[in-house]
């Protein structure tokens, strides 16, 4: 096996370590997996607030975005202003 395929494998073992471990923290606080990304999102670019900085930078559909952003408040789980 070549050093760039040892490492793909184990990039694509860390993904889905992630992926499983996103999937209990959302089960766990009843959250959707877009919802938790951009919960994460705001605590690790705190600069980064608006919705449109999420689009840009975390690649996501802006319709979304905007429907987990909306759902956050309503959980009173993120403010609006």
């Amino acid at each position: 096996m070549s050093r760039v395929t040892g490492f793909l494998m184990n990039v694509r073992r860390i993904m889905k370590l992630h992926d499983g471990m996103l999937k209990e923290i959302c089960a766990k606080y009843q959250l959707t997996p877009i919802e938790a990304k951009i919960i994460r999102f705001l605590y690790n670019n705190p600069e980064k607030d608006t919705a449109t900085d999420i689009v840009e930078l975390r690649m996501l559909q802006k319709g979304n975005v905007s429907a987990a952003v909306e759902s956050l408040v309503n959980k009173s789980l993120l403010v609006g202003i």
